[in-house]
């Protein structure tokens, strides 16, 4: 069903890819930390830019290229985490819509598939946090409804748990993390079905009470929240009719990882610039009952995050598992499981991956901006069961 094959080796350039598809044979479409998409031909030097929005005259926001939808029908669709969803095409740039929270984006034939947080013309959030865009089109098609008027995705944002994808050419899967469920649309915006994410062995919601929801911007208390939970990382398709769902999680749970502290001497302080408020995290609880308390320093744009608990160069350990849930897009609710077929040792780690035929490239990367580390890139078959 899967065989994870050897590395690809990324050029420094490069190394801050941050999302993947595949754009020929042996050419790839990342998404690159503050820098912009790139295609680069696997075993190249260097890569070719082929979409950034320095110069364009947009609010560019962390600046950000974490959201790669693809390339197709000559176009490059294409977001960060906020401030927008783009389509490049034949050189010119379009904002599809001025989403404030990008949780995912998916690009097929002349269709974008999009799923986050978009505010209304009184500032509230929208109705719907779902679309569908078609090439010449002015308007989207709406497609899921938000059911607590966006306030758990608003405030849980940072967890990034959100996954949408073009399953086919007439349907669209729409993964929302933070309020519960996994749907299915068809290419006109109406309900063709609605699953739990436990069908998938997953959860949804953010399990937070309202007062501790923003911590989730904190890197050690994300990753131990993470830690307590299977979350569908990413989700793929493939011309038969097969869906494939990453579901990860942390097989020790949150008293497995490891947050290592700066070595003795190293300087914890501030860079010049730098700026956030010290955060006192209740983290978990040890043998004898007794909090352990986490000390983070919060993120703003623009300057350096530096904690007690968390560096980048040094990411804390965590033996990490992806279990690949496969089911065929007629009956969703029929799967077949294969446990941990991707791992990771550093209990930061997220997946992102695309599929050409059965060939897959799998990307294991951390944080997104400025807590971003090199990403690792692996090459895959990924068959159905039986084959």
């Amino acid at each position: 069903m899967f065989e994870l094959q050897g590395p690809i080796v990324l050029p420094q350039p490069l190394a801050l890819t941050a999302d993947v598809r595949w754009l020929d044979e042996d050419q790839l479409l990342l998404g690159v930390e503050g820098s912009g998409v790139y295609s680069w031909r696997i075993g190249e030097d260097e890569g070719t830019l082929e979409a950034s929005l320095a110069g364009a005259g947009y609010h560019r926001g962390f600046e950000s290229y974490s959201r790669v939808g693809g390339s197709s029908s000559g176009s490059v669709a294409f977001a960060g985490g906020l401030f927008g969803v783009y389509l490049k095409s034949r050189g010119d740039f379009e904002m599809l819509k001025a989403i404030e929270i990008v949780g995912d984006v998916d690009r097929r034939g002349d269709r974008t598939a999009v799923v986050g947080l978009s505010r209304n013309e009184e500032g509230d959030w929208e109705d719907h946090i779902a679309w569908v865009f078609k090439d010449g089109e002015s308007e989207p098609r709406t497609l899921l409804p938000t059911r607590d008027g966006g306030e758990i995705m608003g405030q849980c944002w940072h967890a990034q748990v959100s996954v949408v994808r073009l399953i086919s050419e007439e349907r669209v899967l729409v993964v929302p993390g933070l309020e519960p469920g996994v749907f299915v649309y068809d290419r006109a915006g109406q309900l063709l079905e609605s699953l739990s994410a436990d069908t998938f062995a997953a959860d949804a919601g953010c399990g937070l009470e309202e007062g501790e929801r923003s911590l989730l911007g904190n890197a050690a208390f994300r990753i131990e929240w993470m830690a307590g939970r299977r979350v569908i990382d990413e989700l793929l398709a493939d011309e038969a009719g097969n869906v494939y769902f990453f579901v990860r999680h942390v097989p020790g749970g949150p008293e497995s990882i490891v947050l290592e502290p700066p070595e003795s001497g190293a300087d914890t302080q501030p860079a010049a610039g730098a700026s956030g408020q010290v955060t006192v995290v209740s983290g978990r609880t040890d043998a004898e009952g007794a909090t352990i308390l986490t000390t983070v320093r919060g993120f703003t744009r623009g300057a350096e995050n530096h904690s007690s608990t968390y560096d980048a160069a040094h990411p804390p350990l965590g033996r990490v598992c992806w279990d690949l849930v496969q089911a065929r897009a007629e009956e969703l609710t029929a799967v077949t499981t294969l446990p941990c077929a991707v791992e990771s040792e550093f209990a930061d780690t997220r997946l992102r991956a695309d599929l050409r035929g059965d060939k897959a490239v799998v990307l294991l990367t951390g944080f997104l901006g400025a807590l971003a580390r090199p990403a690792a890139v692996f090459e895959a078959r990924l068959r159905p069961p039986g084959r």
